[in-house]
């Protein structure tokens, strides 16, 4: 038990030293992290200065047993506000950058985040537990020793400072290359206004769940191309969308090939392009020639809510829509970072955007349970939402948007409908509202939409896709266009 405790100590006080110093050495990363966390302006210097020392301390603390225990306290009270805070943000939706551990390793704020901050939760337990007595082997005996393996404590957090250095050097030399290839493009051999970067609203994209528009394309082989030919492959797909006169779009093709590579058999990528063929084939020379498409304007681009470029988009096996779009080459780069730690073969697997206003949606969970009255004195049960995709609608009767959605399904129910969807409409108190429509859709009372809350909806006019299995499987659709869009219906909508 004693050297176990000592590893628990060992691990402990890397993982600390590690992430102290990846945050000293990267202060910027460190600021702006702490400002994504809520922490008040005033206090974010001090916050950024604070918490690395504070880590820093705690690992020292760690390698002696007449301190550990206090340090095991300390790192513990750390560890747990640090997932209190986790798991906050995830719950309101949010997706900012953890920080942990500076340039050395971080990442957006999710599930794993809070499971290996358990993890590390758990070691702190073990030596609190032990209490004061029982802290395992002791690293150091005299003084001597004491101060050789604070010496090499030492040169082992010089070690990190040096490799964080190398790696937040390397990412500024990445980031001024770019920009001097661009200012080289932006000298006249290029057009002016396609130089953007990050522009574009990702909660203007087509819902998270929604079907992509379907389209033929040519290639630029020569061939057409449709969408369902594919999604024959059985794999999902990151759609670029580019143009024969976008300076950005040229220098991250070298990155979409190794990207191709990376992701073969798991994930195919295509280049939805406009422009000239031969500037297309010129400026898009190498190994994905043959997964370029070519629009004839940007209309397709329009459909999927992505006209500028670069923008990657990224769609399910199933041909549903399972990212915000990426709007440069950032957002592109934190879009692949994500698909490599995520799970490709995963039912409705999905990125989110870490900008994206709208909360953490209910995907891939059941339907709650629920039973409530109907506007004809019928009871409808969750149940009852199985075998047939569904969209659940919220209305109010105040709302004036409400009241054009419900006109609009009043004349897609008369125009035919379409027989693999339904909808229900989920209101409070307002049955007697929605009975003059006339609606074939069934409209149940939700007091104080309690069930629709559940479900993921938000505001008014929202909605969520339901699949046949009774599972949620979009991200709440807020506006008519986005409602619309969760079964196939896609109207032209341009962020501004």
């Amino acid at each position: 038990m004693e050297l176990f405790v000592l590893l628990c100590r060992v691990t402990l006080a890397g993982i600390f030293a590690v992430a102290g110093v990846g945050k000293l050495i990267d202060r910027k990363g460190s600021e702006k992290a702490a400002r994504d966390f809520g922490v008040p302006e005033k206090a974010v210097g001090v916050f950024a200065t604070a918490l690395p020392l504070a880590e820093i301390a705690i690992a020292t603390l760690l390698l002696f047993t007449q301190t550990s225990w206090y340090a095991g306290v300390g790192g513990l009270a750390l560890l747990a506000a640090f997932t209190i805070g986790m798991i906050y943000q995830i719950a309101k939706g949010n997706a900012p950058d953890c920080h942990c551990f500076g340039q050395i390793h971080s990442e957006p704020v999710g599930t794993m985040s809070v499971v290996r901050n358990v993890a590390f939760a758990s070691l702190a337990a073990v030596i609190v537990y032990q209490g004061t007595g029982g802290q395992g082997l002791n690293l150091a005996t005299t003084p001597w020793e004491a101060g050789i393996l604070v010496l090499l404590f030492v040169i082992a957090c010089g070690m990190v400072g040096l490799v964080s250095l190398g790696l937040a050097s390397k990412s500024e030399a990445d980031t001024l290359r770019r920009r001097i290839e661009i200012l080289e493009l932006a000298s006249g051999l290029e057009s002016p206004e396609t130089f953007r970067e990050e522009v574009g609203d990702p909660n203007n994209g087509i819902p998270i769940g929604a079907p992509f528009p379907d389209f033929e394309l040519e290639s630029a082989n020569g061939r057409n191309v449709r969408f369902d030919h594919i999604l024959m492959n059985g794999k999902p797909v990151l759609f670029f969308f580019a143009s024969s006169d976008c300076g950005p779009c040229r220098i991250l093709y070298p990155e979409m090939e190794l990207w191709a590579e990376e992701f073969a058999g798991q994930m195919d990528i295509w280049i939805v392009t406009r422009g000239n063929l031969q500037d297309n084939l010129k400026k898009f020379d190498g190994k994905l020639q043959s997964n370029l498409l070519l629009q004839k304007d940007k209309e397709i681009a329009m459909l999927a809510r992505s006209p500028w470029t670069p923008t990657a988009l990224f769609v399910n096996a199933d041909g549903r829509v399972g990212s915000h779009p990426a709007v440069g080459d950032v957002a592109i780069r934190e879009l692949v970072q994500q698909i490599r730690r995520g799970d490709l073969k995963k039912d409705l697997s999905y990125f989110r955007s870490g900008t994206a206003r709208v909360r953490l949606p209910n995907i891939g969970k059941p339907v709650p349970d629920f039973s409530l009255p109907d506007a004809n004195g019928n009871i409808l049960k969750s149940s009852d939402l199985k075998g047939k995709e569904t969209v659940a609608l919220f209305l109010t009767e105040t709302c004036g948007h409400c009241v054009t959605v419900t006109e609009e399904l009043k004349a897609w129910e008369q125009n035919g409908a379409n027989e693999n969807a339904r909808f229900v409409i989920f209101s409070d108190g307002e049955l007697e509202h929605f009975r003059k429509f006339d609606l074939a859709s069934t409209v149940v009372d939700d007091p104080k939409f309690a069930i629709s809350e559940k479900i993921g909806m938000q505001s008014a006019p929202s909605a969520v896709l339901i699949n046949a299995d009774g599972v949620i499987a979009s991200e709440a659709a807020v506006g008519s266009p986005n409602i619309w869009a969760l079964i196939g219906i896609h109207s032209e909508v341009e962020s501004k």
